[in-house]
């Protein structure tokens, strides 16, 4: 959604959720200006549905995950590659 002219996420939640949703609030409150909590923006009750304004992020948890696994994999081939580089030396060298 747009909020203000400014991208964000929209959680929607069913109304019976009410008071989970202003916990949410709550901690989001507590927690604004961490480098790792999303930020809070507003809080809409339609019918019977509580919509709650969200920092949108650069990517979802999955996709961060999966960016996260292919780099770990390739640091993990490239310390292989140079641990078995390293032994070919040290083989050579004893010849």
């Amino acid at each position: 959604g747009v909020l203000d002219g400014r991208s964000v996420a929209v959680k929607r939640l069913l109304s019976a959720y009410h008071a989970s949703a202003d916990r949410e609030i709550s901690l989001l409150i507590e927690s604004d200006g961490h480098p790792n909590v999303v930020r809070y923006f507003l809080k809409e009750m339609r019918g019977d549905f509580v919509y709650l304004a969200l920092e949108l992020c650069d990517m979802s948890l999955n996709d961060l995950i999966v960016s996260l696994s292919k780099l770990r994999n390739v640091r993990k081939e490239n310390f292989q590659l140079h641990h078995e580089g390293g032994k070919g030396k040290d083989d050579f060298e004893s010849a």
